[in-house]
């Protein structure tokens, strides 16, 4: 929970708040405020009984490789009573959620030496500018502090340099005037890690949310792709941005997480084979899968 959200509600209803980190996979909750103890701003409380917690640096193949020191950030692992037993594989099998007892959450986050633990995001929204690693929470409370916002999530946008850069798209509250350079100017002091200060805020109309209200960082990272995509390809293509001979996409793909797929239209043969060679030499330079289709206007569709 947003820490300005936790505070301002607290100070309307005059009701403590106890925040908890829990988990389908764990039955419900794997920590919480202790009801008659400190609370620590950002944090979600200590382990429930019977419930043990830690902190790990995983390999590329998410393999343990070492516990992390007190305050260091890695994966939260869990173990207990309230793990499940695993899923139900198409075979009617068991397939084990857990590494020798411990479940890995895919949750990052940090314990400190009073055992309270602080979720700093998942795994994989971590945005990794260049090689250093950013957690979206750095851009996402000071965001959600701003009397202007609604909702904020930070992602990391393809970059044909750095791999990907941090953005962040804003829902405003309801008769909010402020700007993208607005929000950014109103970001910088805030956010002390020069990497982390998002490239550009899209303010959109309505922010996609889950059932539980969180955004869904899955379509908001597509969107930032595409918009990345287009643009570039638009440019080395000698096309406008809204050039409707060009289409980009970005669609869930069951190997490699998502996949880009390019459409070009053009009028002739030598078209089609210099903005083949042109799109795909671009794709290339970006670290998401692709697809390239190059037809002339009006050609019967492939089979």
């Amino acid at each position: 929970m947003p820490i300005a959200v936790r505070e301002e509600f607290q100070r309307a209803t005059g009701v403590r708040i106890m925040v908890t980190y829990g988990l389908t996979e764990n039955l419900a909750n794997a920590t919480m405020d202790p009801r008659d103890g400190p609370v620590k701003a950002g944090a979600s409380g200590i382990r429930l009984p019977y419930t043990d917690l830690r902190t790990v640096i995983v390999d590329d193949l998410q393999r343990w490789v070492r516990d992390c020191a007190c305050d260091e950030i890695g994966e939260i692992w869990v173990r207990g009573p309230g793990v499940s037993p695993g899923t139900i594989g198409r075979d009617g099998a068991t397939v084990p959620l857990d590494v020798g007892g411990w479940l890995p959450t895919g949750d990052l986050g940090r314990l400190d030496g009073d055992g309270y633990l602080t979720v700093t995001g998942r795994a994989k929204d971590v945005i990794i500018r260049g090689g250093h690693n950013i957690s979206p929470a750095m851009i996402e409370e000071p965001l959600q502090a701003s009397p202007d916002v609604l909702h904020a999530a930070a992602v990391g946008k393809l970059d044909a340099y750095a791999g990907e850069i941090p953005v962040a798209y804003v829902e405003l509250v309801a008769g909010s005037s402020a700007t993208s350079d607005g929000l950014l100017r109103y970001l910088q002091p805030r956010i002390g890690e020069r990497a982390a200060l998002p490239k550009e805020i899209y303010i959109v109309d309505k922010m996609p949310l889950s059932t539980v209200g969180k955004p869904l960082k899955v379509a908001l990272r597509a969107d930032a792709a595409v918009r990345t995509l287009r643009a570039d390809l638009a440019a080395r293509l000698g096309f406008s941005p809204a050039d409707e001979r060009l289409e980009v996409a970005v669609l869930p793909h069951a190997l490699f997480g998502s996949q880009a797929l390019i459409r070009v239209r053009c009028t002739s043969a030598r078209e089609e084979e210099l903005y083949r060679k042109i799109a795909t030499e671009a794709m290339g330079l970006y670290t998401v899968s692709f697809k390239v289709d190059v037809g002339i206007a009006g050609a019967a569709e492939p089979r």
